[in-house]
């Protein structure tokens, strides 16, 4: 589905419907604190109010579109910050969202405790493990392994962020559980200073993907993991200013609203960002051509494209 071209009120019910998902960066501030939960889980409530009314569910109407919305949490340690984590989940749970999470392999293998108490009370549908703190020595192969089957074991959905010789070096591919799930790998980069593709598409595309290794076949996508249309979404930063995507994030002149200030559908149209967004939504950033050789990443050409546009 693609936003439609007009503005105003109307355009802005258009943008609410579009933008179906969210993502969090938990993390801490500069100061030492945490990203306040109790309100990011409470604006959250707010714009899914506004999703829903723009749809008209009250009255019974575009209930299709409540399917496939997914609430993200990613950050460092997030097994240290259980307590927060639930907050955010149990109210996004509330809102009908898939919850996912994102935790790192060694943390993970750091706190084995604390992964228990989650995987007790499974407050997430969803985990993406990312493996690229796992040593290349293969010290932690076995351990990442049995943590993979571990996931599986408990019902969990598994996205696994890492380069296929990677997994192939841990055993995932000659696992049992692991060839019977309906898992998805989402290969990361391995150049140094080279972007790894945007973790979390904001929407399923109804089917899960498996990557298997080919010999002499590059470990890196020569294209961005998804399109536009697929990966646009509500891209909270610990400040709790929102972004349009996570491509985005930091940049302070494209945040649309921030999580102190009560969500209005209206932070979509205002500044001229109704125009871009339907834009993107239904072709991608507008960049100009590439001279020959490898392509850049999509999403770190456009930003640097508005990075540009603010020093100009």
């Amino acid at each position: 589905m693609r936003a439609r071209s007009e503005h105003g009120p109307a355009a802005a019910g258009t943008y609410v419907r579009e933008v179906r998902s969210v993502t969090v960066l938990f993390a801490p501030l500069p100061d030492g604190n945490l990203p306040d939960a109790a309100r990011i889980a409470a604006w959250l409530q707010e714009y899914d109010a506004a999703f829903k009314l723009s749809l008209d569910v009250p009255n019974g109407q575009g209930l299709h579109l409540l399917y496939g919305r997914t609430f993200n949490v990613l950050g460092p340690r997030l097994l240290e910050q259980l307590p927060a984590f639930q907050t955010l989940a149990t109210a996004a749970r509330m809102c009908g969202f898939s919850v996912g999470l994102q935790l790192k392999v060694g943390e993970v293998l750091q706190a084995t405790p604390a992964l228990a108490h989650l995987l007790d009370d499974r407050p997430m549908g969803t985990v993406y493990l990312d493996f690229r703190d796992v040593p290349d020595s293969g010290a932690q192969d076995a351990a990442a392994l049995a943590l993979v089957e571990a996931l599986l074991s408990a019902g969990l959905s598994l996205t696994l962020l890492a380069r296929p010789a990677v997994l192939a070096r841990v055993g995932v591919f000659d696992s049992l559980p692991a060839n019977a799930a309906n898992l998805q790998i989402i290969p990361s980069a391995d150049e140094p200073g080279v972007p790894a593709p945007a973790l979390l598409p904001a929407r399923p595309t109804g089917r899960r993907r498996r990557v298997i290794p080919i010999q002499g076949a590059s470990d890196r996508p020569k294209q961005s993991f998804d399109p536009c249309a697929t990966r646009m979404q509500f891209f909270i930063d610990p400040q709790g200013a929102v972004y349009p995507c996570q491509g985005l994030a930091g940049l302070q002149h494209m945040a649309l609203c921030h999580v102190n200030t009560p969500f209005s559908s209206a932070c979509l149209t205002e500044k001229g960002r109704g125009p871009e967004l339907a834009t993107w939504l239904a072709a991608g950033p507008p960049l100009p051509p590439q001279g020959p050789g490898p392509q850049g990443d999509v999403c770190e050409r456009h930003r640097q494209q508005l990075e540009a546009m603010v020093v100009a």
